[in-house]
């Protein structure tokens, strides 16, 4: 496991590589890891189909107990905020329109558990992909050994999790709050650069905004590929950042194309205000 440090909404944490294609997209170890490190691009649709399934579906009966308890616990804590379960996957989204906040009961191999993420995803990017692009909350493995033993384990794993889902809803009501966020840090680049500069663009700092957009259109020798497109992006948007209106609608349009390629529902005017 890896440790990151941070303040605000991003709180210290420790956590496992997630499953699922669900990426990492913050810190510069974190971007790192990300160029180095290819997870499949997730369908969180529908379960992998695997012997005992039917279309990616457990056959009635054939759920295993740690699995039909998490879903228990998540159905009785998460459910009633309103998030909802990818398909009869362990992860569930608080869907709010120009982020989600992702909530994963990562397995972990052949080992009967679970840890517990929690991240916010932001829908302005292009990836086709959930990522967690601030991580909010971290919990360490736990094995099950029974029934009586794991189900209090399952219920306050969702505890905690429907607790940090209200936490994000107050703490990100709207688009200029990631920058504030983002700020505190002292290794921001990549993604979480350009996170910050869409926040400050979207909260009226246009010229803070298009300054670190510049810094970000910088190209560097040996990059990444996906660093590289990123930068030509970030010089877009540059330029497009003097005119509020037309940005917003830019926003407005990946927004739209990252909910159809998570298959989130349309929605209309998903940036607040």
């Amino acid at each position: 496991m890896r440790c990151r440090a941070a303040t605000g909404l991003l709180r210290s944490s420790c956590a496992p590589t997630p499953s699922q294609g669900i990426r990492f997209h913050n810190s510069k170890v974190l971007e790192q890891a990300r160029s180095s490190i290819s997870y499949p691009a997730p369908d969180l649709t529908t379960m992998a189909t695997r012997p005992g399934s039917r279309g990616g579906h457990p056959r009635p009966g054939h759920e295993s107990p740690h699995a039909r308890l998490l879903t228990q616990a998540a159905r009785e804590m998460l459910a009633p905020l309103g998030c909802i379960q990818k398909g009869r996957s362990r992860t569930w989204l608080d869907d709010r329109g120009w982020f989600v906040t992702v909530i994963e009961f990562q397995p972990a191999g052949s080992s009967q558990g679970s840890y517990l993420n929690v991240g916010v995803h932001l829908l302005w990017n292009w990836s086709g992909h959930l990522s967690f692009d601030m991580i909010r909350r971290s919990e360490p493995f736990v094995r099950y050994m029974s029934d009586a033993q794991f189900g209090p384990e399952a219920a306050r794993l969702a505890s905690v999790a429907g607790a940090e889902v209200l936490s994000v809803r107050a703490g990100l009501r709207e688009p200029s709050a990631v920058a504030d966020v983002i700020q505190t840090r002292s290794d921001i680049a990549g993604w979480g650069a350009y996170h910050q500069a869409v926040s400050l663009a979207l909260g009226g700092k246009g010229m803070a905004a298009q300054d670190l957009f510049r810094r970000m259109a910088t190209p560097r020798a040996g990059e990444p590929a996906w660093l590289v497109e990123l930068r030509q992006e970030c010089s877009e948007f540059a330029e497009l950042v003097a005119e509020p209106v037309a940005f917003r609608a830019k926003i407005e349009r990946l927004i739209a194309a990252q909910r159809t390629a998570l298959h989130l529902p349309a929605v209309h005017g998903s940036l607040p205000g």
